[in-house]
């Protein structure tokens, strides 16, 4: 009897120890599931988090709604700071810093998808060279893709650096954040694998030498910035496979020599922008499907030699400037 009371005792024991362990893998299986970095503790500030950048996001909303219907950035912003800065401003409000359009639109804030993946002269402001592997995914960034960033470690970007993605061959797909000012001399020269749209968003005021040279496979439309000044030499030749309509903007001083060059397949209308003063050598040379009138504005003083050559599909009319001091040697040969 005593000997069944004693193995009785020892069952219980062994039984109490097992329940007692499973009692604290429990306890810390739901002290993990509270406390961890994927808890629910943390989702739920996570959660609260995202609630309170709503909030936030809808007031400012609410805000620019009142700056388009006149009333000053300066002052509904008050509570913050808001400085002027090129072609946007710059919003610092409630712990979002973000950029605002001189159209009042708000633009997201963009930074890097990880560190270390652009090389960023803080001074200039300028992306000076690209470290990322485009041969693999990226976080929510597509092989071949780049985002270029409005913002890094918390400065402002606002130039794409001097052959900054020069020949390279891999980036199939190009995004420019808004905020982006100057797209520097050879920034995309030879990157003859970029498909799709070609959209400079409207901060940009300045696209210089070469910046798109050779970008053979950019197969959709060209949108310009309607902030944009300068069209560098050679900015865009050879880029053959761009389509649709070519609207220089009404803020475009000077179109280089060569700027648009053997863009073949534009195939819609050309118009000039109101403020145009020169335009390069050979700068349209070759863009044969650009149909419709030619209407030189009357703010061109000079126009390079053969700066139309064998633009044969302009059956319009040609209308030229009241203001033109200089036509260059076969300007509009086989027009």
């Amino acid at each position: 009897m005593k000997d069944e009371q004693k193995k009785n005792k020892g069952i219980t024991l062994i039984a109490l120890i097992i329940t007692v362990v499973v009692l604290l893998i429990l306890a810390g299986v739901t002290i993990s599931t509270l406390t961890g970095d994927n808890g629910l503790l943390s989702k739920a500030n996570e959660a609260k988090t995202e609630t309170e950048k709503s909030a936030i996001r809808e007031e400012i909303d609410l805000l620019l709604l009142q700056a388009k219907m006149g009333d000053k950035i300066e002052d509904i912003f008050k509570e913050g700071t808001v400085t002027k800065d090129g072609t946007v401003y710059e919003v610092s409000y409630k712990g979002n810093d973000f950029l605002l359009s001189d159209e009042n639109e708000y633009i997201e804030k963009v930074e890097p998808a990880y560190e270390g993946e652009w090389t960023f002269n803080q001074s200039t402001q300028t992306l000076t060279a690209y470290n990322g592997d485009l041969t693999t995914k990226r976080g929510n960034q597509e092989i071949g893709e780049v985002i270029i960033p409005n913002y890094y470690n918390g400065k402002r970007v606002k130039k794409m650096g001097d052959f900054l993605f020069y020949n390279n061959e891999n980036i199939s797909n190009i995004k420019i954040s808004e905020g982006i000012e100057d797209i520097n001399n050879y920034c995309l020269s030879g990157c003859i694998n970029i498909k799709g749209n070609l959209v400079i968003p409207n901060s940009v005021i300045k696209i210089e030498r070469y910046a798109f040279n050779g970008c053979t496979s950019l197969d959709g439309e060209l949108k310009l910035s309607k902030n944009l000044e300068t069209i560098g030499e050679s900015a865009f030749i050879y880029c053959s496979k761009l389509r649709g309509d070519l609207i220089i903007p009404d803020n475009v001083i000077s179109v280089g020599g060569s700027a648009f060059k053997g863009c073949s397949s534009l195939d819609g209308k050309i118009k000039l922008g109101n403020k145009l003063e020169r335009i390069g050598s050979n700068a349209f040379d070759g863009v044969n499907k650009i149909t419709g009138d030619l209407i030189i504005p009357n703010s061109v003083v000079s126009i390079g030699q053969q700066a139309f050559l064998n633009c044969a599909s302009l059956t319009g009319n040609l209308k030229l400037s009241q203001n033109l001091q200089t036509i260059g040697r076969i300007s509009f040969y086989e027009l």
